[in-house]
């Protein structure tokens, strides 16, 4: 799309069975990089390539492996299941501008330097505190695979979904930065002990079957960047750049998406910093309670950021 003489936009949509996310970006820098005439295959290496060269998990996981997940799946009992006669749902955003996420960033930077395990951390502490249930959180997220496996810029579907929970034990006495290394010590539990999720052991993913996951939570896995490159640091040196396209509403657009999930939030940027988009089955959370999560989010982050050692304790309760 030519928008001046001298301004073009180019916009990449794709099936995400093909291209994840991230692949995206990585074509859109190919592609400029091919115009200029410096494209050089090997930085990116074809999904098809690494399958022939044995990079890609393959074959049934250990049988050790998949005990231990069975065993883990047992001990998660199972929630709740929306898919079945699918009730009212309820949607609620939060803007968390880019100072306030960057300082969450800081805080969590030994987890990927991503704000969104903040994010996973306070609603730990929330449903203990605010909607108490008879069971704790259990999360699914997106596993880059790109990093699990070292393979860099390869271009392809390149995630996989991860389950995890935390462990709560002596929560009410530690401090937000404490709960932070206990979240990523879950996260990264399930990712040292990875099985790709279409192996997990049933009857988890049996038609109909109900998971013992509920909450989903989509990363962000960078701060507001709308002039970096995503990675294609050599087109900033020609006057271009690679920038999401209003990423917050086309995410609002297709939550609720996940049959399984109970909560699902996208962390997201927009042109105000990051959008938290919330959809809750009603018969789980209200869209009452929806809202009170909201806005507790938006007190708690801002307490934390100022001071990631203050107590859980002294987070404001209703």
């Amino acid at each position: 799309m030519r928008l001046s003489p001298d301004e073009l936009v180019l916009a990449v949509s794709v099936d995400p069975r093909w291209l994840d996310a991230r692949s995206v970006y990585l074509v859109l820098g190919a592609v400029m990089q091919a115009y200029f005439g410096r494209f050089r295959p090997t930085d990116y290496p074809s999904f098809e390539r690494l399958s022939r060269d044995g990079r890609l998990p393959a074959g049934t996981p250990a049988p050790t492996r998949l005990s231990a997940w069975q065993r883990r799946l047992d001990r998660w009992p199972a929630g709740p299941c929306p898919g079945e006669g699918a009730g009212p749902r309820a949607t609620a955003r939060l803007t968390i501008g880019p100072d306030r996420w960057i300082r969450l960033n800081q805080v969590t930077h030994h987890s990927g330097n991503t704000g969104s395990i903040a994010v996973i951390a306070l609603l730990s502490w929330w449903f203990r505190v605010r909607a108490p249930r008879p069971r704790t959180p259990v999360y699914a997220s997106t596993l880059d695979l790109r990093e699990y496996l070292g393979l860099g810029t390869a271009i392809g579907p390149l995630t996989d979904r991860i389950v995890f929970d935390v462990d709560e034990s002596g929560l009410s006495g530690m401090t937000f930065a404490e709960l932070v290394a206990r979240t990523h010590a879950g996260l990264l539990d399930a990712v040292v002990r990875y099985v790709p999720f279409s192996r997990l052991p049933q009857p988890v993913l049996s038609p109909g079957g109900r998971v013992p996951w509920d909450v989903v939570v989509h990363y962000c896995r960078s701060p507001p960047s709308s002039a970096r490159t995503r990675g294609e640091d050599s087109l900033a040196t020609r006057g271009m750049s690679i920038e999401l396209f209003d990423e917050a509403n086309l995410a609002a657009a297709d939550l609720g998406h996940d049959p399984t999930a109970s909560l699902e939030l996208d962390v997201t940027e927009d042109a105000e910093g990051i959008a938290i988009l919330m959809d809750a089955d009603c018969r789980v959370l209200s869209a009452e309670q929806l809202q009170e999560l909201a806005a507790d989010l938006d007190t708690m982050s801002g307490a934390v950021a100022h001071d990631p050692d203050i107590p859980m304790t002294r987070l404001a309760r209703r």
